[in-house]
C-alpha cells in the first residue's frame, strides 16, 4: 500500500474521533443515569432511615408502656391480695367470736339436758316407786 495522503489520514482521524466522541457520550449518559439512580437511592434510604427510626422508637415505647402496664397490674393484684387478707382476718375474728358464742350456747344446752335427764331419772325412780307401792298394795 502506498502512503496515505493527508486527506485520507484526516478522514480516518475524523472518523476515529467521531467514534470516540460517541462512545464518550454513551459513557457520560450512563454516568448521568448512574448519578440519578444514586440520588434516587439516597432519597429512598432517607425514607428507610426514617422508617427504621420510627419503628425503633415505637418498639421502645411499646416495651416501656407494656412494662408499666404489667407493673400496674401486678401492684393492683398485690393490693387486692392485701385487702383480701385484711378482710379475711376480720372474717376470721368474727368466726372465732361466733364459735365461742356457739360453744357457750352448746354448754348451756348440755347443762339443761343434764338437768332434764336428772329430772327424768328422778321421775322414773318415783314412778317405779309408786308403781311398786301400788303393786304391793294390791296384793
Amino acid at each position: 500500500m502506498a502512503d496515505m495522503n493527508r486527506e485520507e489520514a484526516d478522514a480516518k482521524i475524523g472518523a476515529s474521533e467521531a467514534r470516540t466522541d460517541s462512545k464518550f457520550a454513551t459513557v457520560l449518559a450512563r454516568f448521568d443515569a448512574l448519578t440519578a439512580a444514586v440520588r434516587e437511592m439516597k432519597a429512598e434510604m432517607r425514607n428507610i432511615k426514617m422508617t427504621v427510626i420510627l419503628t425503633g422508637v415505637s418498639t421502645g415505647l411499646a416495651v416501656i408502656f407494656g412494662v408499666a402496664g404489667f407493673n400496674a397490674s401486678l401492684l393492683n393484684n398485690m393490693l387486692a391480695s392485701y385487702d383480701s387478707r385484711k378482710e379475711r382476718g376480720q372474717w376470721q375474728s368474727e368466726i372465732r367470736k361466733q364459735s365461742i358464742e356457739t360453744e357457750l350456747a352448746l354448754t348451756r344446752i348440755r347443762k339443761q339436758l343434764d338437768t332434764i335427764d336428772a329430772r327424768q331419772a328422778q321421775m322414773s325412780a318415783e314412778f317405779e316407786k309408786i308403781k311398786q307401792e301400788r303393786a304391793s298394795g294390791r296384793k
